[in-house]
């Protein structure tokens, strides 16, 4: 990596309002990346990632100074208080007292300000003369009231790199950039997918739903009643409808209601009907909302009260500005953030995505379609769009569908991972890891493969699922599957090899110089001996890189002592992995994840970051969850060492890996699968 002192500096100024209205109206426009709504001339929807969007934006620089300008509402301050999360000063002028114009106002005054500032000290410091050689002005902005600052920047030697939408782009900043040369103009077109995502849950401020033009998803039939990803496919469907629609889960987890708010006409809604029966009836029963409250007795309000929930976001994380984000496979929707909402994977607790949250604010009878929490704030993944599998493949019982592909139930003994998207890289690189593990012993607490291909991998069947659904199994939820209570904890014994099984899965990448990066119950699956391995490996990454980080519990944002990596997740290693661990066990011991108990939000990060973490007692397995929340521990192969000798480690079973002549008589097996034509795609 280039040295600080080497790379170019980044100075943000940052034009919130003027940039959401043209976003808005290229998500709605139809594009490469979204069809075009046929109601709408705006999808209020659209989400700009705000991690995203610094790290696109810096290519590898560093960020200097940084600005915000903006308006409220948002009444709810979180939008800003992510963008000082990333190094920006925000200057935010309240709407309603017809102080917008200070917007522009305080933007030009910084733009020309600073520079002028930093010419001056040129003059007398010839340090900060090779820094501006350094420096570049990155302006987010199409306003033409920004020309004359900007004129102005250039004029004192700056280079400035103007990003605006083509459709909210002055045209004076052309004829600048073809006066002056350090003028660079830039689309945000062509980073849209890079830093956006749609947000299709309801968040009305009202909390209701408009009966006239809502349908019902219910009574879901699919591979298992609580499927974590059902909401995906709900949403991607839709997606290619071209009609504005919202989604509010309800009563059960797959249960939805979907509301069309442009739908004006009784025909118009009953066309929608019909599509629904013909897209969902393999998996849901579709009724209207006037039926659905019939078969309870109830004639349907006028309007009808429903939770604000939202769901996950996705996001990627740097060590210059940290993005909290949502990662990998299904995460319980209790831990959304009140940001935003997307795509991810419905299960994704924190979506600042499906990875969502926010969408906006409006009158209380409507839905939220106004300009407030546009921004996201993305707490882990980048999320392929969803493609079919070949029918070969889907005939088959889905087991889970994730960031990076499906997985379905091929035999007995056999799963089959296929990408969401076969255009896409992500299911190859993930089988790379495979293919570096294969040339080491293999750990009894890895999961194995049987064979892979550029577009499959073929793995055992674990029957005993993820350690996420053994502890739903174990709770009491509510009718939105949030955590109430626990109704049954594991015995000691049972955590205590558990603890032994996970730690020696993470020592042994260690052992190879790798992290899993992704430590969390979804990722943790049990064999048909109760014995835990790690799964997905889509975010293994080297020791010693930055950490790309988790959603909490699962990742600590460090604090005032890690001095200059104060607001990072740090560097991957034994701090980062054993962190992950020490939630887990925690988890597996309580029966439920840290701070369940509490609201989601940032405020939980905030605890975890002044390293105030929940009640311990005073038993050995609680001091290794404490030493593990401490960064205690030198290596993770000294934290194994401590759980091989817990009790339960000592006296159950222990775990074996799978045989070699096993592994090799599955592997012909599964290419027998593979000749016989299993991965054919459809004519």
């Amino acid at each position: 990596m280039m040295p600080e002192e080497a790379q170019d500096i980044c100075m943000f100024f940052v034009d919130d309002s003027n940039i959401w209205i043209e976003a808005q109206k290229f998500a709605a426009s139809g594009n490469s990346h979204m069809p075009k709504l046929t109601d709408r001339d705006r999808d209020p929807r659209l989400r700009i990632n705000i991690g995203k969007l610094v790290k696109t934006l810096l290519g590898g620089r560093f960020q200097g100074t940084s600005y915000l300008y903006g308006s409220r509402p948002p009444p709810n301050d979180a939008v800003w208080n992510t963008f000082e999360k990333y190094k920006f000063d925000t200057k935010i002028y309240d709407r309603a007292r017809g102080k917008e114009k200070q917007v522009d106002s305080a933007m030009a005054a910084d733009l020309s300000g600073e520079s002028a500032e930093l010419s001056t000290g040129a003059k007398f410091d010839s340090e900060i003369k090779e820094k501006n050689k350094r420096t570049v002005f990155i302006a987010i902005t199409g306003d033409q009231d920004m020309v004359p600052p900007i004129r102005r920047v250039l004029g004192y030697g700056f280079r400035v790199e103007l990003w605006a939408w083509k459709s909210g782009l002055s045209a004076e900043y052309l004829k600048l950039a073809n006066d002056m040369s350090l003028l660079s103009i830039n689309y945000l077109e062509n980073v849209f997918k890079e830093i956006s995502f749609t947000s299709y849950r309801s968040t009305r401020r009202s909390g209701k739903v408009n009966p006239s033009c809502t349908l019902v998803l219910c009574e879901f039939t699919g591979s298992e009643s609580t499927n974590p990803d059902a909401e995906a496919i709900v949403c991607n469907e839709l997606d290619g409808w071209g009609r504005l629609s919202f989604i509010t889960p309800f009563n059960m987890r797959n249960e939805f209601y979907v509301e069309f708010p442009d739908v004006k006409r009784i025909d118009d809604m009953d066309s929608l009907m019909v599509k629904a029966k013909t897209q969902f009836g393999g998996l849901w029963k579709i009724m209207s909302w006037l039926e659905y409250a019939n078969r309870f007795n109830e004639g349907p309000p006028a309007m009808v009260e429903t939770s604000n929930m939202f769901a996950p976001l996705e996001g990627d994380g740097d060590a210059k500005s940290v993005e909290i984000m949502v990662k990998r496979e299904s995460q319980p929707i209790r831990h959304s953030v009140n940001v935003a909402a997307s795509v991810r994977d419905t299960s994704n607790p924190w979506k600042l995505p499906i990875g969502g949250e926010k969408s906006e604010n409006a009158e209380a009878s409507s839905l939220d379609d106004s300009s407030n929490n546009k921004w996201e704030t993305s707490y882990p993944t980048n999320m392929s769009p969803i493609v079919q599998p070949p029918r070969r493949i889907s005939k088959h019982r889905l087991l889970s569908l994730g960031a990076t592909g499906w997985v379905y139930q091929i035999d007995t003994d056999i799963a089959l991972k296929y990408p969401r998207d076969p255009a896409t890289a992500n299911l190859v690189q993930e089988n790379n890891i495979y293919d570096d593990f294969e040339k080491h012993k293999p750990s009894p607490f890895v999961i194995q493969s049987f064979l892979r291909l550029p577009n499959a991998n073929f793995m055992p069947l674990l029957s005993g699922g993820s350690l996420q659904k053994r502890l739903e199994s174990n709770q009491r939820l509510d009718h939105r599957h949030n955590f109430l209570s626990v109704l049954r904890l594991e015995s000691t014994q049972t955590v205590e090899r558990w603890a032994a099984e996970l730690s020696g899965g993470v020592a042994w990448l260690e052992s190879l110089g790798l992290v899993h990066g992704d430590l969390r119950p979804e990722n943790l699956l049990l064999d048909a001996g109760d014995h835990l391995k790690l799964a997905d490996f889509d975010w293994v990454d080297k020791i010693g890189n930055d950490s790309q980080g988790n959603p909490p519990p699962w990742a600590r944002v460090l604090g005032s002592e890690a001095g200059a990596q104060r607001g990072t997740f740090g560097i991957n290693g034994p701090q980062t992995e054993q962190f992950a661990i020490g939630s887990l066990l925690y988890a597996m011991s309580r029966g439920h994840e840290p701070y369940a108990e509490l609201e989601p939000g940032p405020h939980i990060v905030d605890l975890l970051q002044d390293m105030k973490f929940p009640d311990l007692g005073h038993g050995y397995l609680d001091a290794i969850i404490d030493a593990c929340w401490k960064g205690l521990y030198d290596s993770v192969e000294s934290l194994a060492k401590e759980t091989a000798g817990l009790n339960g480690a000592v006296t159950l079973p222990r775990a074996e890996a799978l045989d070699q002549g096993y592994i090799s008589e599955m592997r012909d097996r599964c290419q027998r699968l593979v000749d016989g034509g299993l991965l054919e795609t459809d004519e």
